[in-house]
């Protein structure tokens, strides 16, 4: 069974129990990664919290376009699904640590040629959300991805979510 249908079962299962609480959720981040031409990434995430303490969370990751010297164009998006624990502060404060895996793939485009490369690799977050409103959070958090060449890219994002 792929990852991926584990934890779609996962979240259709999980989703109808009493205790669990569904969430939605958007980030605009900026990159520091030296060779990024476009410095904004974009998030798309969901996820079921089981308790107030643990999550699983699924998302889709667009690292935007990065240029080398030799002027070789490389857009990177993918899906990550991640493991969520969660220390509440307060009623409407908490903060979080994420650990997961981004599938990701990245176009290469070299002198016109075209080259689709895919990988996967960990992924480690440290946040804070902030109850806005009932039902709905900001969040600020920041992420490495554990590329194993030269980038290593680092991301702090802003972002909003709705749960239910």
């Amino acid at each position: 069974m792929s990852i991926f249908r584990f934890i779609f079962i996962l979240f259709f299962f999980v989703s109808f129990s009493a205790h669990a609480q569904t969430y939605f959720g958007i980030s605009l981040g900026k990159s520091d990664d030296l060779f990024l031409e476009s410095e904004s990434t974009l998030e798309l995430y969901g996820g079921v919290r089981f308790t107030p303490n643990f999550a699983i969370e699924l998302s889709h990751i667009d690292l935007g376009e990065y240029r080398d010297q030799n002027e070789i164009v490389e857009s990177i998006s993918g899906i990550q699904y991640s493991l969520v624990g969660f220390m509440p502060l307060s009623e409407d404060v908490d903060l979080y640590a994420k650990v997961g895996r981004l599938n990701w793939e990245s176009e290469l485009v070299e002198d016109g040629i075209s080259n689709t490369v895919e990988d996967d690799n960990m992924t480690y977050s440290l946040g804070a959300s902030f109850d806005v409103a009932e039902g709905f959070q900001a969040n600020i958090e920041y992420r490495t991805i554990e590329i194993e060449s030269e980038r290593e890219p680092n991301i702090l994002s802003l972002g909003f979510s709705f749960s239910f």
